[in-house]
C-alpha cells in the first residue's frame, strides 16, 4: 500500500470520527432538510417530484413541484428509501458518505 493511500485512508477515518462525535450539533434539521425528506417521501409513494406543504398558516393544497433546489439529494434519499431506511436517517447517512469521500476528490 503507497504512502498516499494511506494518507487518505487515515484522513477518511479522522472524517468519520469527526461527523460521529459532532453530527448532532452541525447538521440540524432545516426547512431544506424537511424539503429534501418529503420529496424522497413523496417519490416513494409514487406522487413524483411533489414537496409537501409547511406552513403554519392554511393553505389548499397538499403538495407542490420541486422547484427551489435541484432533485439530487432527495433522489439518493428516496433510493435509500428503497432499502427500507427511514428518510431522517437516510439524510444524515448521506453527508456522512460524501464527507468520508471527499478526501478521494482531491487525490
Amino acid at each position: 500500500m503507497s504512502y498516499k493511500s494511506l494518507i487518505m485512508i487515515f484522513i477518511s477515518l479522522i472524517s468519520l470520527i469527526l461527523l460521529f462525535f459532532l453530527s448532532d450539533k452541525l447538521i440540524p434539521y432545516t426547512y431544506d432538510s424537511a424539503a429534501y425528506i418529503s420529496t424522497a417521501k413523496n417519490m416513494l409513494e409514487g406522487k413524483g417530484l411533489q414537496i409537501s406543504r409547511f406552513s403554519i398558516y392554511p393553505i389548499n393544497i397538499d403538495t407542490q413541484p420541486l422547484a427551489r433546489w435541484p432533485p439530487g439529494y432527495p433522489l439518493l434519499i428516496a433510493l435509500l428509501g428503497l432499502l427500507k431506511i427511514e428518510g431522517s436517517l437516510a439524510a444524515r447517512i448521506l453527508p456522512g458518505v460524501f464527507f468520508i469521500l471527499l478526501p478521494y476528490g482531491f487525490f
